[in-house]
């Protein structure tokens, strides 16, 4: 089901004012420096944060109308959300973590499989890599069969290599997954290669400009890093499995 928002909030120094739209099936990413509001987009669109006026729906879903005073919960409005930390109960396994929002083992098992962890499900977090730990991550985050998948800078802290994989298994199975996905990075080449739409952001509004105006660092981040978007090899962490069957929860 499609999502749409309106977003207005009046920060430090700037107002977030901002509306957007993202098809199931697609991804788009909220890019623009440090600052610009962001992660409070994102955290408004999971109920974390309240705006000042806002109507934000998912298909015929009404999550958020401040005018007509309607609110749901973060649990209900059925989302994941993968944080720029890992968010993970370090006290669990692998396996433990991805089930922590579903009974349905099957599922479990298939996001064990599609993300290429399976191998490591009785493996404590602390003894994973962090790029197994961001695959956990997502498999927990997609557990609860979501209907929105919001992603905030959820590679920034894993090394430039390790970034390129995981980048590179998100592109290939973003359709799959059939639902919207909502990616904020600062960096223009992980926009460009993983995003059907780009919504550049700059002090709470749409800066369509900004990607050609912003310094030449940023755009030069991941080629500093090895990353191409025309490198497509497989990922050395285990290739994700096509065409999987994802039972619901």
């Amino acid at each position: 089901m499609k999502l749409n928002a309106y977003i207005q909030k009046k920060m430090h120094g700037f107002t977030i004012d901002l509306s957007f739209c993202c098809q199931p099936g697609e991804l788009l990413a909220l890019v623009g420096p440090s600052g610009a509001g962001k992660t409070t987009i994102i955290r408004m669109l999971a109920g974390l944060e309240q705006p000042d006026k806002a109507t934000i729906t998912n298909g015929n879903t009404v999550w958020l109308d401040t005018k007509q005073g309607i609110e749901l919960s973060p649990g209900k409005r059925k989302l994941g959300y993968v944080f720029q930390e890992f968010s993970l109960f370090p006290h669990l396994n692998v396996e433990k973590n991805v089930a922590f929002g579903t009974k349905n083992q099957e599922r479990v098992e298939s996001l064990l499989r599609l993300f290429g962890i399976h191998h490591l499900r009785k493996r404590a977090i602390k003894h994973i890599s962090g790029g197994e730990r961001q695959r956990t991550a997502l498999a927990q985050a997609l557990a609860p069969n979501p209907r929105v998948l919001l992603l905030d800078e959820p590679f920034s802290a894993l090394d430039p290599i390790t970034r390129k994989k995981m980048r590179t298994d998100l592109a290939r199975h973003k359709n799959m997954l059939h639902i919207p996905i909502i990616l904020v990075t600062h960096d223009l080449e992980e926009a460009h290669f993983l995003a059907d739409t780009i919504v550049p952001v700059v002090e709470g509004k749409h800066a369509p400009l900004w990607p050609e105006l912003c310094p030449s660092s940023v755009r030069d981040d991941t080629s500093k890093s090895g990353f191409s978007p025309f490198d497509m090899e497989t990922s050395n962490l285990g290739p994700f499995p096509t065409n999987p069957i994802l039972p619901t929860p």
